[in-house]
């Protein structure tokens, strides 16, 4: 009983001594901005982002690092529509849609100044749909409405001052047609560039460095 009680402690420290290890030269970011969404071929529509980054070390060079990233954001994407190729929609409308999303990330940074460094970072992400408007529709995930996950990919570079605060352009592309498409669905399915839509999104944030070991 006693070697099985020091064998369960020691694992235990163990574990808790990796973690540990694991959180070494990492670092936590608030982020937050500017969205201009679109989806394929349709108006732009501004909306706004908000979340954290996790931010890890991966290798140190003499000048400059590589790291990875995974965010979790919270995100409100869309466009601006008309009547054009729009089901029992009439005159202007905004389609918006509201995205938990999950990007991950591998990048890398290089020192430009004693201050201010230069990074860039590009990955996948997925993104759960938490809710949508598009006037006249009272269920836009519907069968016949848009589906409530998005898959696609992101990049994103700008300038990082004293490693606390960033200034970064972010741009996505998302790789999955969101519209279920029928005869009564929301988009006309006989207007080819309407009916397979994809997400598209460009972003202006800010970041603050909130943690960092």
């Amino acid at each position: 009983m006693n070697k099985l009680f020091l064998s369960m402690i020691f694992a235990l420290s163990s574990v808790s001594l990796q973690a540990q290890n694991f959180f070494d030269n990492s670092s936590l970011d608030l982020t937050t901005g500017l969205n201009f969404s679109t989806v394929t071929d349709l108006s732009g529509h501004f909306g706004y982002n908000v979340g954290v980054r996790f931010n890890k070390s991966i290798k140190d060079f003499a000048k400059g690092n590589l790291y990875g990233n995974i965010g979790m954001l919270y995100s409100k994407k869309g466009a601006n529509l008309d009547n054009d190729g729009i089901a029992l929609i009439t005159g202007e409308s905004n389609l918006t849609i509201n995205y938990l999303e999950f990007p991950i990330h591998a990048g890398g940074s290089y020192p430009i100044g004693k201050k201010v460094s230069l990074f860039a970072d590009a990955g996948p992400y997925i993104a759960f749909a938490t809710s949508g408007d598009l006037r006249g529709k009272e269920d836009i995930f519907s069968d016949n409405g848009f589906k409530k996950i998005d898959l696609g990919l992101g990049f994103r570079f700008g300038l990082a001052f004293k490693e606390k605060v960033r200034l970064s352009f972010e741009y996505e592309s998302g790789l999955v047609n969101i519209n279920n498409g029928s005869e009564t669905g929301i988009f006309r399915p006989d207007n080819i560039s309407i009916a397979n839509i994809k997400n598209l999104n460009f972003m202006i944030n800010l970041s603050w460095r909130i943690w960092h070991k």
